[in-house]
């Protein structure tokens, strides 16, 4: 069977994927999702079947939920009553068909030539697993139908026409031209061609119908009862001819009972078959015998939901079984059989295709019903068919070509991962990879729905590299430190794999920066003031380098994967971000003292060469801040100076000056003089790792000329209170132009060397300006 994409839906999950947007609750997900989880985690380890088991633990909630609706005298036709009715029957039919394919087989019962049809009946299903299913289904469809309401009985049985007959003949009066029978055995009615009174064809209308109904819904019991006290005994007695003939005697089997049950039973399925051909009988009353022999048509007739369809349906394939099975053990002579018409050529998947596809709309929106559909899929073991057609329809909404009215999906959804994890457990044969896939779309309508806490549950089911994936996605998301630690705890409940999950998700927030900040863009040029704040989009490629915090034996992951967003950082000339990186994790803490200490040669130590490197960009942004230090100090010094008569005032800021400046100096030194980030001090060549090593060359080239710039800016602009400070401008000139170490060559390629010469040019000319002799003269550099 196929349906379209409008017959099953499963959207909306895509829209709020865990994978494109932050963990924000854009979708209303009820209280059943945590329940449901809570009696998955709990009894998914402990029984599937039987009464304490998982099945009807699922079918117990939903059954509570129903009954909580109804309770609360909503609408009848509310959409929610009608989903949980649904939901709890499908539970229902999983619970019986099933239990029934995964055991083992029975013992068969002791058969002789001389048993009776009940124990050929029994062996019969036994060795028949199909025609077993048959009566499992058909005993559902009794079972989930609504018993009808009590029939008010009035009085005798034909009372008004019983009353008629009796005041006639007390006056004489001739029955010759009456339209009401004038006698009351029970087949007066049809013989005479008359009828009752109308107040007694009203009743017999609905007793006719209630009547119906019981048998509709199994309950034999009380559709004899309801024969006896309304006086209709000889359809009691019709009744009771469906029972099987026992011999318990010859059976060796609860002789207690004694013999009971139809002995010829075929005649008296052919009899009722002819009733149910009789046109002047009410309808009710026809589809009532055609019910008892297996008759399909008359059935039919009376049918009003896609259940009543089914049910008719099964009924006749049962009774022709079991028939079949009779005759072929010569139980059955050849004067009694009966051969109803068409029986045998019924096929379950083409009744459920054509009420799929019914001119009736009502039974055709039924079919089409999502949980109708898994029914049916159900049903006829096409399970891998449902599956499929669902992860088609979940592609075609990530891939935009589908849209489609989702209200009702989560709950859909939530059933459909819930059976699959079932289906897992029992071993049935399934599409693993769809399997997975819905598993997977079900983690992200959780993730979208704010259920954090239970998705660990459900990632635990997939395969382990998907599991990492999925929930590496899933943890890029979440920035709140105390649910970092809620999924800390839950993982280890749930024994996932959590170092190598956290190392996938720094990864996946790190190649998404690729697309989000176009890294491979050039850099402009200007640096990002390291007090300015940092974007969210950096802040967040921070924070997931953060879970890996949580972990001693992630360490040096922190340090590996955090030189490689320092470097993204510097190459964009983001200071800011680079600096709040330094802040959140600090050498101090993540550096030891045995990472740098190489006991190994440290061109083949990494650790040792990865622990410099992050020590270097964390001195850089010390470097920043002890610029941004001073520039703060210059800054306050102008009321300082202002202040004529605040002498100490004067002098504490000068103290603090000195020491901002010397601050500078030490830390900018280390740089420009200590070959910082040149690749033969790392151990880094372009052989080796081209990409990284190009990378080292682009920032030492972006901030050595920035840093000696800066530096030549802090002597000069402060030579007025340190004099010496203008010498310093001329030998930082002389580091940069020596031969050695070649600083002269950063700027030439960062294109800054005419805007360095203009601040050499300038110190120089207030070096030839100073009169005082005592001043060592620019021509002794």
């Amino acid at each position: 069977m196929k349906y379209s994409s409008n017959d099953m839906n499963v959207e909306k999950i895509e829209k709020s994927s865990i994978v494109d947007e932050r963990i924000e609750s854009t979708i209303v997900l009820g209280k059943e999702f945590e329940e449901y989880a809570i009696i998955f985690d709990k009894y998914k380890d402990i029984e599937i079947f039987g009464e304490t088991g998982l099945l009807s633990k699922y079918y117990m909630y939903g059954q509570k939920r129903l009954d909580t609706l109804i309770e609360s005298e909503i609408d009848d036709n509310c959409p929610e009553i009608e989903q949980w009715d649904l939901e709890c029957k499908t539970w229902d039919l999983i619970q019986r068909l099933y239990s029934h394919r995964v055991q083992k087989s029975h013992e068969l019962p002791n058969v002789h030539e001389y048993s009776s049809n009940v124990v050929l009946e029994e062996a019969f299903y036994i060795q028949n697993p199909d025609a077993m299913e048959n009566t499992i289904i058909l005993n559902w469809l009794k079972d989930i139908f609504l018993e009808p309401s009590l029939l008010e009985i009035s009085g005798k049985k034909w009372l008004y026409t019983r009353e008629n007959i009796r005041m006639k003949r007390l006056q004489g009066k001739s029955f010759k031209e009456d339209e009401l029978i004038d006698e009351l055995d029970p087949d007066a009615p049809t013989r005479q061609r008359k009828f009752l009174d109308d107040r007694d064809s009203e009743f017999e209308r609905k007793f006719l119908r209630n009547l119906f109904l019981l048998i509709r819904c199994g309950d034999f019991d009380k559709a004899c009862d309801l024969c006896k006290d309304t006086g209709n005994f000889l359809r009691s007695a019709i009744l009771q001819g469906c029972i099987e003939y026992r011999d318990p005697l010859i059976d060796e089997n609860n002789v207690e009972m004694g013999v009971m049950g139809t002995k010829r039973k075929q005649l008296w399925k052919k009899m009722c078959y002819q009733l149910s051909k009789q046109t002047d009988l009410d309808p009710y009353e026809r589809a009532l015998y055609g019910v008892l022999c297996g008759d399909l048509q008359s059935v039919l007739q009376v049918c009003e939901t896609w259940e009543d369809y089914l049910w008719a349906h099964y009924n006749s394939i049962c009774e022709y079984q079991i028939t079949m099975n009779l005759k072929q053990l010569g139980k059955i002579k050849q004067s009694h059989d009966l051969v109803i018409p068409n029986i045998d050529s019924i096929s379950i998947s083409s009744v459920l295709e054509s009420l799929a596809h019914s001119d009736n709309e009502l039974i055709r929106n039924s079919a089409n019903e999502p949980m109708r559909i898994i029914q049916s899929n159900i049903i006829t073991s096409r399970i891998d068919e449902l599956i499929l057609n669902l992860n088609i329809q979940l592609q075609d909404i990530r891939n935009g070509i589908s849209s489609v009215d989702v209200t009702s999906i989560p709950s859909f959804l939530r059933f459909v991962v819930h059976f699959i994890l079932l289906l897992k457990q029992t071993n049935v044969s399934v599409d693993h990879n769809n399997c997975n896939n819905l598993i997977q779309a079900y983690i992200e309508l959780l993730a979208a729905g704010g259920k954090q806490d239970i998705i660990p549950l459900y990632v635990a089911q997939l395969p382990r590299d998907m599991s990492l994936e999925i929930y590496a996605k899933f943890l890029s998301n979440i920035d709140d430190d105390q649910e970092r630690i809620n999924q800390l705890r839950l993982s280890s409940k749930y024994k996932l794999d959590m170092l190598n999950s956290l190392r996938r998700t720094v990864d996946i927030v790190y190649s998404e920066a690729l697309i989000k900040d176009d890294i491979f863009s050039p850099f402009t040029g200007e640096l990002v003031p390291i007090t300015e704040s940092p974007s969210e989009w950096d802040l967040h490629q921070i924070r997931a380098l953060e879970w890996m915090k949580f972990s001693e034996d992630l360490k040096y992951d922190i340090i590996f994967k955090g030189n490689i967003l320092y470097r993204r950082f510097l190459l964009k000339g983001k200071l800011n971000a680079a600096q709040a990186l330094n802040l959140r994790l600090s050498s101090s803490i993540l550096i030891t003292r045995d990472m740098v200490k190489s006991e190994d040669s440290p061109g083949n130590d990494k650790k040792f060469r990865h622990a410099v490197e992050y020590l270097g960009y964390s001195s850089l942004c010390t470097g920043y801040m002890r610029y941004e230090n001073w520039k703060n100090i210059m800054s306050n010094g102008q009321n300082e100076i202002k202040n004529r008569t605040d002498f100490s005032g004067r002098r504490q800021w000068k103290l603090n000056l000195q020491k901002a400046v010397e601050e500078c100096a030490s830390t900018f030194h280390e740089f420009i003089q200590g070959n910082w980030l040149y690749p033969d001090t790392l151990f880094t060549s372009e052989a080796e790792d081209p990409i990284v090593y190009n990378e080292l060359i682009k920032i030492r080239n972006i901030y050595i000329p920035d840093l000696v710039c800066l530096l030549h800016k802090v002597y000069y602009e402060t030579y007025t209170f340190f004099p010496r400070n203008l010498l310093a401008c001329m030998e930082l000139c002389c580091i940069v132009a020596d031969d050695d170490k070649k600083i002269y060559q950063t700027f030439l390629l960062s294109q800054r060397m005419p805007e360095y010469l203009k601040m050499v040019r300038r110190a120089s000319i207030a070096m030839l300006a100073s009169h005082n002799k005592s001043k060592p003269s620019l021509w002794n550099i």
